[in-house]
């Protein structure tokens, strides 16, 4: 089983992440800010996180930037959601291997799909919403 971990300061997104991960055969937690997120990593092994940008107490920036100094998450995949298309975050991003922006609203399927390729998993998802 592959194991994400959804960064989100809004529960109802959360939630719906959650859901439909789960049906789609992933472990999934939760944490509602970066400090959070880093606690749970650094006590358990994940393949992906999927984090918001804005958020309180740590934003996705930072946290990304906290994940990639540790040499236990080093081969973690980042997708960063944004409804920020912003160049200079695609700047700071360009060089940081194995992170992805989505835009908002996130597709679930889309979610699924790109989760699916990026860790290499054969069936990324039955098209279900």
């Amino acid at each position: 089983m592959k194991w994400i971990l959804v960064v989100d300061d809004e529960p109802h997104v959360t939630r719906l992440m959650r859901t439909h991960l789960e049906k789609q055969g992933f472990g999934v937690e939760v944490a509602p800010n970066g400090e959070v997120a880093l606690d749970k990593l650094a006590h358990r092994s994940f393949d992906a996180m999927v984090t918001d940008l804005t958020m309180p107490r740590m934003n996705g920036v930072e946290l990304c930037e906290e994940v990639r100094k540790s040499s236990r998450n080093q081969d973690l995949f980042i997708f960063i959601v944004t409804s920020r298309a912003e160049h200079d975050l695609r700047e700071w991003a360009e060089g940081i291997e194995r992170l992805e922006f989505m835009e908002k609203p996130v597709s679930l399927i889309d979610l699924v799909r790109r989760l699916g390729n990026a860790l290499g998993m054969a069936d990324s998802g039955d098209g279900e919403t």
